[in-house]
């Protein structure tokens, strides 16, 4: 439940419709940077000493040219250019637009759902990561620290006033969460020889599940995510995909993002 001190902050004056508007553009900006985490950031965990998340400018991955300001307009410039690049006329991804998208829907839905901005800014922040992580680890099997730890360490900030849970029950929750996977993960490959089931990335992001919802929210986020990686499962194998190896962190962001909005509601 949120503490008094998060409810004694004001919300935004301005009409109702600007606010939303505004909310909205913002969380497709934040949407846009997502885009670059998802490109860049597997390529500089694997050593790529070329990109970096602020160099080179954003350009066109086939023909390289740079992008004009009036191209980076989230949304707005892949309607305007009908999803083609205006030099090559290369199609540009779909992935970009629809993190946009997904990005200002994040906001949106944290600003209608919580009791007070700062609410909504931590629940945002906590789903455009979870986001950008479910997108890497899907693309390129990785759930980079420079992600989860900052989002690890700002569920316990969070919570130092109980926002989401009693501060001593999210250090628990936190410990925990990598406990717990951790052993599953060294024991998995003390009973197949080696072999790995679980990554330790999975242990840390079950570790931010932990530090946002506090020990008791482990189990029911740990079954929820199993249960929708079982179904991605299932639908890989039914569209003729089941060798392909299904990753754990696209389901534990899930999890942990439906349980954090339900808590949201429970405490309205």
């Amino acid at each position: 439940m949120a503490s008094a001190i998060f409810h004694s902050l004001p919300m935004s004056p301005l009409d109702p419709y600007i606010t939303l508007f505004a909310v909205f553009l913002c969380g497709a900006a934040a949407g846009s940077f997502l885009s670059v985490l998802v490109a860049r950031l597997p390529r500089m965990i694997r050593g790529d000493d070329a990109v970096g998340l602020w160099a080179p400018r954003s350009h066109c991955p086939r023909c390289e040219r740079p992008l004009r300001w009036r191209e980076l307009v989230p949304l707005a410039s892949y309607a305007a250019l009908r999803g083609r690049c205006a030099g090559c006329r290369e199609r540009i991804p779909l992935l970009y637009p629809l993190l946009e998208l997904a990005g200002g829907a994040i906001a949106l839905g944290a600003w209608l759902w919580a009791g007070h901005w700062a609410e909504a800014l931590a629940v945002a922040v906590l789903a455009w990561g979870l986001l950008a992580l479910a997108v890497i680890d899907i693309r390129a099997r990785l759930l980079p620290d420079a992600i989860v730890y900052p989002l690890l360490w700002l569920g316990l900030l969070v919570n130092v006033h109980g926002l989401f849970a009693p501060l001593e029950q999210a250090v628990i929750g936190a410990v925990a969460g990598y406990g717990s996977l951790w052993a599953v993960h060294h024991l998995y490959r003390g009973l197949t020889g080696g072999a790995t089931g679980l990554g330790l990335g999975d242990c840390k992001l079950f570790a931010v599940c932990g530090a946002w919802l506090g020990w008791t929210a482990l189990s029911w986020v740990l079954l929820a995510a199993s249960v929708l990686t079982i179904a991605g499962a299932l639908l890989l194998a039914a569209r003729g995909r089941a060798r392909r190896r299904l990753a754990f962190g696209p389901g534990l962001a899930a999890a942990l993002l439906d349980a954090t909005f339900r808590s949201i509601v429970a405490a309205a």
